[in-house]
């Protein structure tokens, strides 16, 4: 190999980035997204929060980076936003979508259940989420609860949903799970 008189930096730089591009070595380039459509790339996850008897479900989006590192695009819940009022013999509250500050970080995680979704299940999801953020519509414990937005948002994403969303946090994310793992979606 022939001994160049000089080599400026940046040649020594950009023949090392071109070396490493070509052999792989450096993976999630372009932002550190993954590969709209890799197997895995993009996940919606639910989880059941708190102490409390009925807990709290909460959704989040996000994808895996070729590297493997997760990041999450957005979390939500469906909560009580204001003061209560009587419908249809129920006690409901304006409902909000969203995220408050604290709803994750003070609460425990009891359960937990990440499904794997496609590109364009991705998006859906997405758009869904921010239709709800748009118009939450009313929050009832009994009627209209976290549960039920966790179930539309995994129906939207082509999951299994439990029909009865009247229970605990945890007792709902953990049927969404028994019903979607991988054996029960072969079947």
């Amino acid at each position: 190999m022939p001994v160049l008189p000089f080599r400026p930096p940046h040649v020594l730089t950009a023949l090392l980035a071109m070396a490493l591009l070509v052999s792989g070595a450096v993976q999630g380039w372009a932002g550190g997204r993954a590969k709209a459509g890799a197997p895995g790339a993009y996940f919606v996850e639910f989880r059941a929060l708190g102490n409390t008897i009925s807990g709290h479900t909460m959704v989040l989006t996000g994808y895996r980076t070729r590297s493997g590192v997760v990041r999450y695009t957005s979390r939500n819940g469906f909560f009580a936003h204001g003061g209560p009022f009587v419908l249809l013999g129920g006690i409901a509250a304006p409902g909000k979508v969203g995220f408050r500050k604290g709803m994750d970080e003070n609460r425990a995680i009891k359960v937990r259940f990440r499904a794997p979704v496609t590109s364009a299940a991705y998006r859906r999801v997405r758009a869904h989420i921010a239709r709800q953020r748009r118009n939450p519509g009313a929050f009832s414990l009994l009627f209209r609860n976290c549960n039920d937005f966790a179930a539309a948002v995994a129906g939207t994403a082509g999951l299994r949903v439990p029909d009865s969303r009247l229970r605990s946090a945890a007792s709902f994310v953990r049927a969404l799970r028994r019903m979607n793992s991988r054996k029960r979606r072969a079947r």
